[in-house]
């Protein structure tokens, strides 16, 4: 039992951050793909921030290719100071009327302001935006620099990547995608784990994955965003945390486990099945034994 247990365990650990690297790593991929786009087009161009209106059309054509993002920050620095100007683009939907806001960038947002004060705390070490730039981005594995913020019906998160000027190579903006809620609990989790990680008959780590649950957790276990199997209980034995793993989903925690029972139910069953079935070909072969004997002395 000690051993099927340690076994059982060992394998839904390895799936469990198997699932959390994944996932991480398809997220970052959808995330980078609008960044990369949109870094690409602005890198040859100074921004102007009396000319906001300007930018828009470089966005509104990424909008379409890239669902994940609900919107944008475009974080610019302001020449002289150090510190920056915040501009908020929200994605034109048709959830969303066409009014003059929707598909521009606005100025002096509550969330804009929001993330202007934490870009201002993260430069008070630092001698000027470009000081910032270099040493934050010269020698860092991640590019990406992630703000979270808990609001009253929902968790923003923002994604910014740095935008440098090619013919001088400074900073340019820092380009935040706002991760559309939405999207990600009701459409990329169910992709992703349905497709990925809960096909039917399939195996990963010897275990059968129609036998496995799985789950997504938030803020500490307070709230359940997916979980494969419905109306269950959470039989998560195996947790990994996504910010354990260098992920910009903070405070996420992928769950495995087995349907319906926990490691030790399950070790208890194909122990007692093992030790019936080793019985019950003893028995057997002591009959075949029986009846060979028998035969022989006839």
């Amino acid at each position: 039992r000690t051993q099927l247990q340690s076994g059982l365990h060992n394998g839904l650990q390895t799936i469990a951050e198997d699932c959390a690297n994944t996932l991480n790593e398809r997220f970052e991929t959808a995330i980078s793909k609008s960044n990369r786009l949109i870094s690409n087009k602005l890198a040859y161009s100074k921004l102007d921030p009396k000319k906001p209106r300007e930018w828009s059309s470089i966005f509104y054509q990424i909008a379409a290719a890239t669902p994940l993002s609900e919107g944008w920050f475009l974080a610019v620095p302001e020449k002289r100071k150090k510190e920056f100007r915040v501009f908020d683009y929200k994605k034109p939907s048709r959830y969303r009327k066409n009014t003059g806001t929707i598909g521009l960038f606005r100025e002096n947002t509550n969330l804009g302001n929001e993330l202007k004060s934490s870009l201002a705390n993260t430069l008070e070490e630092y001698n000027s935006i470009q000081d910032y730039a270099q040493n934050r981005w010269a020698s860092a594995v991640d590019s990406n620099i992630v703000f979270s913020y808990d609001r009253t019906f929902n968790k923003d998160l923002l994604i910014g990547y740095p935008v440098f000027y090619r013919n001088t190579d400074s900073l340019t903006a820092i380009v935040f995608s706002q991760v559309n809620d939405w999207y990600f609990e009701n459409v990329f989790l169910q992709e992703f784990f349905l497709r990925e990680f809960w096909t039917g008959g399939e195996e990963r780590s010897g275990l059968q994955k129609r036998h496995l649950q799985f789950g997504l957790i938030s803020n500490n276990g307070d709230r359940l965003l997916f979980n494969s199997v419905a109306y269950s209980e959470n039989n998560f034995e195996h947790l990994a945390k996504l910010t354990d793993l260098g992920s910009s989903l903070s405070d996420l925690t992928v769950g495995v486990g087995f349907r319906d029972a926990r490691v030790a139910e399950v070790a208890d069953s194909i122990y007692q099945r093992n030790f019936y079935l080793i019985v019950g070909l003893f028995i057997l072969s002591f009959i075949l034994f029986v009846l060979i004997f028998v035969s022989a002395i006839r």
